[in-house]
């Protein structure tokens, strides 16, 4: 029996008859600046798109983080371009890769968690670049990236990695830290891949999702003790090692017999911090493994996260039931030796899913195409992200810690973030409107203080709800 990660194993299999099929839709882009000619046909780039699930932004040292966390991330980051503020299309893993897979926001791909399935209509990076002879290569290590999502299509070979973790049955403990959970197996098995391609002059496309830092938060050796301190028993640290669903969502609901408390926090953020340490390793080494057979230079690299995760702020732990700072902005590297600058930061904000049109325009397969990322500062004056009715999770509360009240949690969000400012509004017109300036934690509500800020952000996001995007410049 294969060891699911109990934080998706609940979510994804408690309502299979919610699956309806999502409908089609489109916007709008802003301009973008001048590119490198386009590839020859001769010399089409490999593209390697690596999604290190649940990673935010500002966790890593590349980002300013204090802990040295990511050190062959950010090496990479100073041979490419580093968007030091993209936002995420959601906060959650299914419409977050959806719109990365499309290139489209989450009102045009309904992908979300009422409507598993991303619908045939729509054209995923694999199937375009698997029509323009690609081999495609998908090695996921998380859940509901699977048949029923829609999101295998176009790939010559998946893997469901998260399918082959360690078993009880072998009497593997997942709370050993000398026990890897995904992550360099699903390198073992790329190189396999890779080796074996019956074609080599045929370029390749690879999509990875590293499931660590994804709760629970158990770093493997030697990463396991990296940023916790001497003070801290080992009974404390294998207990919060177990930290899972539901515990997430009854720190979120104030339980009173299921308490967190800020040391254990703390805690769980030092093993968040070893994760990604852990992950930054693996990356480590398939930047090696590339380099050794030749691969790495003419290769397309892509870093970035579906989404990001809570830490305590604003009482919250894991994700899927905001859309507050923590969870929409993600990294996003990109590395193209001769093709894309070496050691640029874009400090304006962008897209994700913009990497959809970056990824064809490089490949030739759709030369010109926009939205893509800009390698210059000049950038979206707004973005937007979205988190549709979470009915699924209110499930899962409502059966593992029946009786509570999460109905404040019963609702759709949608953001306008602008330069400085940033609006949440819920389908149940709560309000909130933040200075990210002067209020980059979103603390202080200016909803009811800043009517003409108000109103402008308000009519931002009526635009993007007709189906455009407003602000181009």
């Amino acid at each position: 029996m294969s060891l699911v990660p109990q934080t998706l194993t609940v979510s994804l299999f408690v309502a299979l008859s919610l699956i309806s099929p999502g409908s089609a839709g489109g916007g709008e882009s802003p301009d973008v600046p001048s590119r490198p000619p386009g590839p020859s046909a001769a010399r089409r780039p490999n593209v390697l798109l690596i999604v290190i699930d649940t990673l935010r932004a500002d966790h890593l040292s590349s980002y300013g983080y204090d802990r040295r966390t990511s050190p062959h991330i950010d090496r990479l980051a100073e041979e490419g371009v580093l968007y030091e503020d993209c936002i995420s299309a959601s906060s959650w893993t299914l419409p977050s890769h959806a719109s990365l897979f499309t290139g489209l926001f989450v009102r045009d791909h309904h992908t979300t968690s009422e409507n598993w399935t991303l619908a045939e209509s729509f054209d995923t990076l694999a199937e375009l670049l698997s029509e323009a002879g690609y081999h495609t290569g998908g090695f996921s290590n998380n859940v509901w990236i699977n048949d029923v999502s829609g999101l295998k299509r176009g790939f010559d070979t998946f893997r469901e990695m998260w399918r082959e973790q360690p078993v009880r049955e072998k009497g593997i403990s997942f709370d050993d830290p000398a026990v890897d959970m995904g992550a360099a197996k699903t390198n073992g098995e790329i190189f396999a891949w890779l080796d074996g391609l019956p074609d080599k002059t045929r370029p390749f496309f690879v999509f990875i999702n590293y499931f660590e830092p994804h709760l629970p938060y158990r770093p493997t050796r030697p990463h396991d003790d990296d940023f916790l301190t001497e003070e801290i028993d080992q009974g404390t640290i294998r207990r919060l090692r177990s930290f899972y669903s539901p515990r997430e969502y009854a720190y979120i609901l104030d339980v009173p017999w299921m308490k967190v408390s800020a040391r254990e926090i703390g805690i769980l953020t030092d093993l968040y911090d070893g994760e990604i340490a852990y992950v930054d390793s693996i990356i480590g080494q398939l930047v090696r493994g590339l380099r050794s057979r030749d691969l790495l230079d003419n290769t397309l690299l892509v870093i970035t996260s579906d989404h990001g995760e809570h830490l305590g702020e604003h009482h919250m732990l894991d994700h899927k039931l905001s859309v507050y700072e923590p969870l929409l902005r993600v990294p996003l590297i990109l590395r193209h030796p001769g093709r894309i600058p070496a050691g640029v930061r874009i400090r304006t904000q962008v897209q994700a899913h913009d990497v959809f049109g970056t990824i064809l325009d490089a490949t030739g397969v759709r030369e010109g195409f926009v939205p893509r990322l800009p390698f210059a500062e000049r950038a979206h004056e707004y973005t937007f992200a979205e988190l549709a009715y979470p009915g699924i999770f209110l499930k899962v509360i409502a059966k593992e810690i029946p009786g509570w009240d999460a109905s404040a949690f019963a609702r759709s969000l949608k953001v306008v973030r602008g330069q400085r400012y940033k609006l949440i509004r819920g389908s149940d017109e709560r309000l909130e409107l933040y200075d990210l300036v002067d209020d980059p934690d979103e603390n202080r509500n200016l909803a009811g203080t800043q009517p003409a800020v108000l109103e402008k952000m308000l009519k931002a996001l009526e635009s993007f709800n007709n189906g455009t995007l407003p602000g181009k410049h």
